[in-house]
């Protein structure tokens, strides 16, 4: 996997996480999405970050898993926010500020711009089966549509102002967005209507993701919040209460992991200790929790939400030391 950030910075593991090796990207922009192309299990070499300031705004392509990074032809003269290949590696699409729309359909080599008719910074995109239906997300409430391969887009009423941020969807007609002040919003109707979530924070939600058909999902925002569904963000009956910010002091343990009952951690509370890649690498209880088999390097506490509901959980970055 990648990460990207700004001065052009590309970093990978291959390793869940464990590790992250630098990698050259040849630019100093501000690198804002990964798109790993869909369905190309005999392609994984292939790659592609976006990202811009405005002046200088690239598409890179890498075709040895990350080894050199290609800038493609494009200038749209607005930031490139999102980035993403449905189908293979040849067809994709990009967005970005004041309503830029591209289209590639020769792997990155030359993008078209696509007619967008919104001048909303367009900062999330989305093509989830298909290279003829997408859809593209941004500020002021914005979710446009295309079911003819961009060609038109088509807005879709939210009944929201809020900044969206990111657009993830499980099939065809069901789907999610996310974003500013703690916005979640579902529709199972292919973008026809779309209903509030109830995500019990109001930090900006900065992506969100579902994986396949799946009921389970993940939100995640500024402030360290960190939010996961197991029933497909169904509604609270209630608010829940504000999520924990991440913890900014690390916790530094040799063999005994040890948590005591209080406002964060109680007896009766399950929490869970996860690895660098989010995967679950112990179960914990409040008192000492033996550790010591676990390889050195830093996890996260946890805990585990009480319902099936979107609900917040608090972190606490800990490092495993020898």
């Amino acid at each position: 996997g990648y990460v990207v950030a700004s001065g052009g910075k590309i970093a990978k593991t291959i390793d869940g996480g464990q590790t992250w090796v630098r990698e050259s990207s040849g630019v100093t922009a501000d690198l804002r999405a990964i798109s790993l192309p869909h369905n190309t299990q005999l392609l994984d070499d292939t790659d592609y970050v976006c990202g811009g300031d405005g002046t200088d705004d690239v598409v890179l392509k890498t075709t040895d898993a990350g080894q050199t990074w290609a800038r493609q032809s494009v200038n749209p003269g607005h930031p490139i926010a999102a980035i993403d290949f449905p189908v293979g590696d040849r067809t994709g699409f990009a967005s970005g500020w004041s309503g830029v729309l591209l289209k590639t359909t020769d792997g990155g080599a030359h993008w078209d711009s696509l007619p967008s008719g919104s001048g909303s910074d367009l900062v999330g995109i989305s093509f989830p089966v298909d290279t003829l239906t997408g859809y593209a997300v941004g500020s002021g409430g914005t979710v446009l549509k295309t079911t003819d391969a961009g060609a038109t887009w088509i807005p879709k009423p939210t009944d929201v102002s809020d900044y969206l941020s990111a657009v993830s969807f499980t099939t065809s007609s069901t789907g999610y967005v996310c974003g500013a002040s703690g916005t979640i919003l579902k529709t199972t109707d292919g973008g026809a209507t779309w209903a509030k979530q109830n995500s019990g924070t109001s930090h900006f939600l900065t992506a969100i993701r579902f994986f396949g058909g799946s009921q389970v999902g993940y939100a995640v925002g500024r402030n360290g919040v960190i939010l996961k569904t197991t029933d497909g963000g169904g509604i609270a009956e209630t608010p829940s209460p504000e999520p924990q910010t991440l913890d900014r002091v690390m916790t530094i343990v040799h063999s005994t992991l040890a948590l005591a009952a209080g406002r964060n951690y109680c007896a009766a509370a399950p929490m869970v200790l996860l690895n660098a890649a989010g995967r679950e690498a112990a179960e914990l209880h409040a008192g000492a929790n033996d550790v010591s088999r676990l390889a050195p390097g830093v996890y996260f506490v946890r805990d585990e939400p009480q319902a099936t509901s979107l609900k917040p959980q608090a972190v606490r970055k800990v490092v495993i030391a020898r």
